[in-house]
């Protein structure tokens, strides 16, 4: 296939990370209000890289006559020290089908703060975990005291 055929054929293409020994775990977020602030904890028991990331329900899934487009969403990932603070582990922001960021992490607990700019009439989305370990990620309705 020659490069002016891919282009009219394709909108992007992903290179996907995996490893051998990696898990994943995943959380679907559904029927998020117009600019609610959603909060997700966590805990990483075993350190390593992880990759974070936010997947919205993909265009091809719709007739283009239903205007399906992706949102703006964003995340940010942080951390409780032992002091109690907020160390901050990474974040991103992008209005496409996945939107990720990878990140080295040390045991602990971990929050996410995701915020949505809702551009379509789907307004949900799932939020997932890869790396060495499995975590049980939780919607909570507010941060644990930092």
């Amino acid at each position: 296939m020659d490069y002016d055929d891919f282009c009219k054929f394709y909108s992007d293409f992903q290179v996907c990370y995996y490893h051998d020994n990696y898990k994943y775990s995943a959380l679907m977020i559904e029927n998020i209000k117009k600019n609610e602030n959603v909060f997700l904890q966590f805990n990483i028991d075993k350190p390593g890289k992880y990759y974070f990331s936010l997947n919205q329900v993909n265009k091809r899934f719709f007739e283009k006559s239903k205007r399906y487009r992706y949102s703006n969403l964003a995340f940010i990932v942080s951390r409780k020290t032992g002091s109690g603070k907020a160390e901050y582990i990474g974040s991103s922001m992008r209005a496409d089908k996945e939107n990720w960021v990878g990140e080295f992490c040390k045991p602990g607990v971990y929050s996410v703060m995701i915020k949505a700019n809702w551009k379509s009439f789907i307004r949900r989305f799932s939020f997932s975990v890869y790396g060495p370990a499995t975590t049980k990620i939780q919607k909570v309705k507010f941060f644990s005291k930092f």
